[in-house]
């Protein structure tokens, strides 16, 4: 059961107490049980396969939040000195040519404050690769009939994209002997 759909009393202050609460799960058990519904949320707690199939997903969406943490970082220690430069494989490179708007160098702590940061953005930037390859590959060999069904999304998503282009001729794509086939849905 779900604890924030048991029904709660807005009007003014009400008594919380432990006899309160389970006079009314008892009285909301009853209720369930004579047949009601939408007493409550039933919660399906998923299988530890199932929650182990997760967590790659979500380790992914959290690197992503932290390399975005240190993308904005980075330029914010840029932009307050009136710098704009894009964060990407190759900002260590462009790091000793910025200059302040008085034609200044940058401070040396904060060039090495930039090297620190972009570091751990590299880090978190191999991490993300790694796993978004592991993912591919689990989608790839995967036997499961869902990830059948993300592999043909996958194609039709590609499909759609490719349909969207600009094409010089029909042969460019899915015309008869052009030797591409189109996503069947």
């Amino acid at each position: 059961m779900d604890s924030a759909s048991i029904e709660v009393s807005r009007r003014g202050k009400h008594a919380k107490t432990d006899r309160l609460d389970v006079e009314k799960l008892l009285s909301m058990l009853l209720r369930y049980h004579g047949g009601a519904t939408r007493v409550w949320s039933v919660v399906q707690v998923p299988s530890l396969a199932a929650e182990a199939q997760r967590q790659l997903h979500r380790q992914l969406l959290a690197l992503k939040g932290e390399r975005t943490r240190y993308v904005n970082r980075i330029k914010a220690l840029l932009v307050g000195q009136g710098i704009r430069l894009e964060v990407a494989a190759d900002f260590l490179t462009h790091l000793p040519e910025l200059r302040l708007w008085d034609g200044a160098s940058l401070p040396d702590g904060l060039a090495a404050r930039l090297r620190r940061e972009f570091a751990c953005w590299q880090f978190v930037q191999r991490q993300i690769l790694e796993l978004e390859t592991e993912r591919r590959t689990a989608i790839r060999d995967s036997q499961e009939p869902a990830m059948a069904q993300v592999r043909q999304r996958q194609r039709c998503h590609l499909f759609e994209e490719m349909a969207s282009l600009p094409l010089r001729d029909r042969s460019a794509c899915g015309a008869p002997g052009s030797g591409f086939r189109a996503c069947r849905r």
